[in-house]
């Protein structure tokens, strides 16, 4: 009977110990979880982080290119106001001529 409650009470002993290691083994794969579900919300929050740089970065094209097109309007209207600019420069040019060219000949019927 002392070998029987020997035996016994080293499977009551291995029994125990194998329910701590699955207790163990729970707490272990319950940590685990946690990461997971962390890495599953940072995972979340860089893929809104990224989703909001590229809308950053969209916007951000779309005004570098209203503001080159804007940039070409502005040179375009340089461009017309100097070509004015320099017709009006010639026409002066000419009045003055035609001037010199009226004094002229208005000199010639002076008293």
């Amino acid at each position: 009977m002392g070998e029987v409650n020997e035996i016994n009470k080293e499977q009551t002993e291995a029994v125990e110990r194998v329910n701590e290691s699955f207790i163990t083994v729970n707490d272990l794969i319950e940590e685990i979880v946690g990461k997971i579900s962390e890495i599953d919300k940072k995972s979340t929050e860089m893929n809104d982080d990224r989703n909001n740089i590229v809308s950053t970065i969209e916007n951000i094209s779309a005004i570098s290119e209203e503001t080159a097109a804007a940039s070409e309007e502005v040179t375009a209207s340089i461009e017309e106001q100097t070509s004015a600019t320099e017709e009006v420069a010639n026409s002066a040019t000419k009045l003055n001529e035609l001037s010199h060219e009226l004094n002229s000949g208005i000199s010639v019927f002076k008293i």
